[in-house]
């Protein structure tokens, strides 16, 4: 599969490219500092960001799936949705936070007074990004939101897959390794279950 990433070199977006090239599929990167990355077999690497409309759409075309992994809060929602209504790209996918998750409690996490007040602003982003994507009925889109925790960690491959509510262990904790996430992100990529849905994980 021909899968174009968005954000591969930040810190959710390296473990998923690390998991697509270790899959097999063709990645191309586009990242405004995509000449880090070394060269690999399988990997292409564009200098691009969002608001590069013109290029992106260019760098898009035969792709099947987009992924992106790019922190909220540095784009508009509408520069997305732009791209993608203009891009014709078959399938989307778009690592959020857990912010938007529901409490048990019936909140919206990010609405919690715990919730860390230096992660609000991208919280809220990815949050208005959902509702965003979730008004628009045409595009095939799919919305990944990781557990409360999320730090590096095994890949065991073994998770909870979940919809709209955060999901917690018995000892109440939210939690899921960055190696798992890229693990439901291309099992995801290549069997679509949530089309145009929100989706979530954690042990």
């Amino acid at each position: 599969m021909k899968i174009a990433h968005l954000g591969a070199t930040g810190y959710v977006g390296s473990r998923v490219l690390e998991e697509a090239l270790h899959r097999g599929h063709e990645v191309t990167v586009l990242a405004r500092n995509a000449h880090t990355l070394a060269a690999r077999p399988r990997l292409h690497t564009l200098a691009l960001d969002l608001h590069e409309r013109s290029a992106l759409l260019d760098a898009l075309l035969d792709h099947d799936a987009l992924i992106v992994t790019v922190k909220s809060r540095n784009f508009a929602p509408h520069t997305l949705i732009d791209l993608l209504n203009a891009s014709g790209i078959p399938r989307t996918l778009v690592v959020g936070g857990a912010g938007s998750l529901r409490t048990a409690g019936g909140q919206d996490l990010v609405d919690t007074a715990d919730f860390p007040a230096q992660w609000k602003p991208e919280a809220l982003a990815a949050r208005a990004l959902l509702q965003a994507l979730r008004d628009e009925y045409e595009l095939d889109w799919r919305f990944l939101s990781p557990a409360a925790q999320l730090m590096p960690g095994a890949r065991t491959g073994t998770f909870r897959l979940g919809a709209d509510e955060l999901l917690c262990d018995v000892q109440g904790e939210s939690r899921i390794s960055l190696e798992d996430l890229a693990v439901a992100v291309l099992d995801e990529i290549e069997t679509p279950r949530h089309t145009r849905q929100r989706f979530t994980l954690a042990y």
